[in-house]
């Protein structure tokens, strides 16, 4: 028997009934709104926070171009939106679960287990320039997380709707307030996207249409935007796919120009060719002293004698 899934206009009754929440109540809202307000205030004393600042500092883009260039100034942290967190956990709960009517795998999610289960309550974005330089950063704040006794991992992220970044989590303890504002400790993850500056400014033109429909139930065919020529998610999602191949030939072509000027730097200079109908160069006289004869040798410094000039003693 196919179980047919809630809306998301349905969602609030299933809440209720189900997950026993009220996405309509304004206290529980006030609570989640203060307690991930209250992760990222501690997040960002956080010395992985610091440590990333840094990173951004010292990578920023020049006219030159550097192992890794940074066009994002400075490194700031968001937080998710009370209705984006109840869209979160509709999908979670609902769209996405495989398992529905059952739970998810592992469990509900719902307002008292999300901090530690939502991967971006807490989130920030890198912007670099080439298309290289994102799994370069990714990898460098995933080792520092590490080696601060951190839970952290990174992956490249590339959708079929056209979204190319890679986003880092990290897991940093937190100390929360539950609902009967009794302290808990709990591990927030702080997402981090890394992507280049051409993809985040179509990300940010374009994911106002995403938002639209992520809540939407797949069609019957999954795939039949992609013949939509007119919608604007076949625009966007095509014109993602097309920079992600433009930054790549781009970064191609800057590569092979720089290898070119290292083989012509590292050869030897020239030698000019001798031309053999070029003039033999002036021979110096050499004045023989009297009563010598004639050599075809040149004489040595110490027994050659140059001839006084006319009207000299």
């Amino acid at each position: 028997m196919i179980i047919k899934k809630p809306t998301f206009e349905e969602f609030g009754a299933f809440s209720k009934s189900t997950l026993k929440f009220d996405i309509d109540d304004r206290s529980l809202q006030n609570w989640i709104n203060t307690n991930i307000e209250t992760a990222r205030s501690q997040i960002q004393q956080h010395d992985i926070v610091t440590f990333i600042e840094e990173l951004v500092a010292k990578h920023q883009a020049t006219s030159h171009r550097l192992p890794v260039n940074v066009v994002s100034r400075d490194f700031q942290l968001h937080v998710k939106s009370y209705s984006s967190i109840v869209s979160k956990l509709y999908r979670a709960n609902v769209l996405n679960n495989p398992r529905f009517d059952r739970s998810p795998k592992k469990g509900w999610v719902t307002p008292r287990n999300m901090f530690g289960r939502i991967n971006d309550l807490v989130r920030s974005t890198i912007v670099c320039r080439h298309i290289d330089e994102p799994a370069k950063i990714a990898q460098q704040i995933t080792t520092k997380a590490v080696s601060l006794g951190l839970k952290a991992s990174s992956r490249a992220q590339t959708k079929d709707e056209g979204y190319y970044a890679h986003h880092v989590y990290v897991s940093i303890p937190t100390n929360l307030m539950d609902q009967g504002w009794q302290e808990f400790a709990e591990a927030v993850l702080l997402e981090i996207q890394v992507t280049t500056e051409m993809q985040h400014m179509l990300y940010e033109l374009t994911h106002r249409f995403y938002d639209k429909e992520r809540n939407l139930a797949p069609k019957d065919d999954a795939g039949s935007w992609k013949w939509d020529y007119r919608s604007a998610r076949f625009s966007a999602s095509y014109l993602s796919h097309t920079l992600h191949l433009l930054e790549g030939m781009i970064l191609q072509l800057y590569e092979d120009t720089e290898e070119k000027k290292t083989v012509v730097a590292q050869q030897p200079a020239a030698i000019p060719p001798t031309d053999a109908h070029s003039a033999p160069a002036p021979a110096v006289p050499v004045t023989q002293g009297a009563g010598e004869e004639p050599s075809g040798q040149p004489q040595s410094s110490e027994h050659s004698q140059v001839a006084p000039a006319e009207g000299q003693s």
